[in-house]
C-alpha cells in the first residue's frame, strides 16, 4: 500500500488542479477494421465517434450497420439503442456530427 500510495503521490498522475485545466474534446472520432490473431485484417471497416455519454459506431457491411451505446446507462455495451425509437434523435445527432466531422476532415 505504500509503494502505491507513494506511486499516486507522484508526478506521474496529474493533479486534479491540472486535470481541471485541460482542454477538453466535445467527442473522440476513431476508425477501427477488424484483425484476426494470426494478423490478417477483413471487414468491416468502421468510425467510432464517442461523447461523454454514448459510442456511436457505423461501418462499411453487415446487417446492423449502426451502433449507439449509452455508456453511462450500459457500460459493458450489450444494448445496441440504434433502432430504439426513444433514441432516434440522439442517433440522427451523432450521425450529423460524424458526417460533419468526416466532411471536415476529408474522411
Amino acid at each position: 500500500m505504500q509503494g502505491s500510495q507513494s506511486l499516486l503521490n507522484s508526478k506521474v498522475f496529474p493533479s486534479n488542479r491540472q486535470l481541471k485545466n485541460l482542454n477538453r474534446r466535445d467527442y473522440i472520432v476513431t476508425s477501427n477494421q477488424f484483425v484476426q490473431a494470426s494478423g490478417a485484417s477483413f471487414k468491416p471497416i468502421g468510425r467510432m465517434f464517442r461523447t461523454d455519454r454514448f459510442k456511436y459506431s457505423i461501418y462499411d457491411s453487415g446487417k446492423h450497420r449502426e451502433s449507439l451505446i449509452d455508456m453511462q446507462k450500459d457500460p459493458r455495451e450489450m444494448t445496441n439503442l440504434a433502432r430504439n425509437p426513444e433514441y432516434q434523435s440522439t442517433l440522427k445527432l451523432h450521425q450529423k456530427i460524424l458526417k460533419e466531422y468526416a466532411e471536415k476532415n476529408g474522411d
